[in-house]
């Protein structure tokens, strides 16, 4: 995973670009948390254009990504957004946000249970007590039935043309990983890439994540069916 956005940072900023409505993304979003403008949000991931949106609804947005390389991504694209360097796992907040939204299926790559535990408590310091953490993962149902992991996904725009196709293979199935290997191909205004990609994802059950929630001292409000068809969406708040 860290190479791929270290190395290709920009062709998969701009996969997400043409593959996700984010305008429609941020509607489903504040349709499904108690958001209101001027509240402060933390958005962690590399969906700067759904992040964009938010901010425009008039959410006092910050912003996190893992690698550099990505954050400079992010703020070129959101030149008037906080944009910060962080480790899910290790947020460098305490009692800051009212919202904190994982959006992107970040979750994935918290393959160990240790992870899992670490990002949901990194989550927890960083809110407001009574804050929202809304937050959406890939299914363990979905993550291998769908063309997007397993099959082939082209993006297209007058500049860009990526092609990435992909499959996976069972490792586990409690927790449920996949081992998942691509290939890209394309250009970005007339920069030819080709370059293969192998990382491992979790997927879970909607009743799998209530337990370690609430380890991390939250209450699941709701859940239900994400913007996506391979994943679902989770909302929770701080007690």
């Amino acid at each position: 995973m860290t190479d791929t956005y270290r190395e290709h940072g920009e062709v998969c900023a701009k996969f997400y670009q043409l593959t996700v409505d984010s305008s429609a993304v941020a509607e489903f979003i504040l349709c499904n948390s108690p958001a209101r403008p001027t509240e402060k949000a933390l958005f962690v991931g590399g969906m700067f254009d759904i992040a964009g949106a938010l901010h425009r609804y008039g959410l006092d947005i910050t912003v996190v990504d893992y690698t550099p390389e990505m954050v400079a991504l992010g703020r070129r694209a959101l030149p008037t957004v906080r944009i910060e360097q962080a480790d899910l796992r290790k947020l460098p907040y305490q009692n800051e946000f009212d919202h904190v939204f994982v959006v992107g299926r970040v979750f994935t790559h918290m393959i160990s249970n240790e992870d899992l535990h670490l990002a949901l408590a990194s989550c927890r310091k960083a809110l407001r007590a009574g804050g929202h953490l809304f937050f959406d993962n890939y299914e363990d149902t979905k993550i291998r039935v769908t063309n997007y992991f397993n099959g082939t996904v082209r993006a297209e725009s007058n500049a860009s043309k990526i092609e990435r196709n992909s499959a996976t293979t069972l490792l586990s199935e409690s927790p449920y990983i996949v081992s998942w290997r691509a290939r890209y191909t394309g250009d970005i205004e007339g920069r030819p890439f080709d370059f293969s990609d192998a990382m491992e994802h979790r997927a879970w059950s909607r009743q799998e994540i209530v337990p370690f929630l609430k380890n991390a001292q939250f209450k699941l409000i709701k859940q239900g069916l994400n913007f996506d068809e391979t994943s679902f969406f989770n909302l929770a708040q701080a007690v």
